[in-house]
């Protein structure tokens, strides 16, 4: 089910009610039906907007800077939306139906900003981890060159160097809420990547050769600071289609105390 139909779910169809006037339960019901379909409606151009962009960034149509701008703007509007109904003042029978409409949109919302942090946290993420590689890939071909310790222990000092800026730059993204563990991960590993490459430099300062073997040996087993960078994308997959669940499940709640309303006032 696409996004589109999920906000297609939360109009009430005031037409379901019928009534004779006047200010009865059935009436103030009915005219808040009326009032959220109303808003529904005028933001219909916007839910297409917003469903056109999440279906060029699931196909890849929407990259880099352009696909941050687009979605936070889909989150925008779906957000204004979300603030209209919300200041609608139901009457009491539909007190708990409003508050599930306002819960089925504030999920919405949430999916269109965890899309949004997924665009702007996967490429620079990515960016990063293949950097590493690069260093790595740099670091074995120099250890592997003739020149002594002294060489070898230079190139480990600048590839600890490059290790810790990279890691700042990881730090200092803001990760979605599913990539926050294989991000904490991939954090872990380069600090214990760097650790390691620093205790081989000292060993080498001391010229403690057995030392400087086993931590050798250690630096060649040690798996790569580089993880799978197709986690990235497990992880936000999985995070949209329990998002996707979330929405269901709201928008059945809604579907039910709405036939409640209707069953208690009709």
């Amino acid at each position: 089910m696409t996004q589109r139909a999920r906000f297609a779910l939360l109009g009430l169809v005031a037409g379901l009610l019928v009534g004779c006037g006047g200010t009865s339960d059935l009436d103030r019901v009915r005219g808040y039906f009326e009032d959220v379909d109303a808003v529904y409606r005028s933001a219909d151009p916007q839910f297409r907007a917003a469903d056109d962009t999440f279906r060029k960034f699931a196909g890849g149509g929407l990259k880099g800077k352009v696909a941050e701008f687009e979605l936070r703007r889909a989150e925008l509007d779906i957000e204004q939306v979300r603030q209209q109904v919300a200041a609608l003042v139901p009457p009491v029978q539909a007190g708990r139906l409003h508050e599930l409409v306002i819960r089925a949109y504030e999920l919405n919302v949430l999916m269109a900003a965890e899309t949004r942090q997924l665009a702007a946290f996967v490429p620079r993420a990515d960016s990063i981890v293949k950097r590493v590689d690069k260093a790595r890939r740099k670091l074995r071909k120099e250890l592997g060159a003739a020149g002594g310790l002294e060489r070898q222990s230079r190139a480990l000092r600048t590839y600890a160097r490059r290790v810790t800026r990279l890691r700042s730059e990881l730090a200092a993204l803001q990760a979605p809420p599913a990539l926050a563990a294989a991000r904490r991960t991939q954090l872990d590993v380069m600090s214990s990547t760097r650790k390691l490459t620093l205790q081989l430099v000292r060993a080498i300062g001391r010229q403690d050769k057995p030392t400087i073997e086993r931590l050798l040996n250690r630096f060649a087993s040690a798996g790569d600071p580089n993880p799978d960078r197709a986690r990235w994308q497990k992880g936000g997959i999985a995070a949209y289609r329990q998002r996707i669940v979330d929405i269901d499940r709201a928008a059945a709640d809604v579907t039910a105390e709405r036939a409640r309303v209707i069953q208690a006032v009709g």
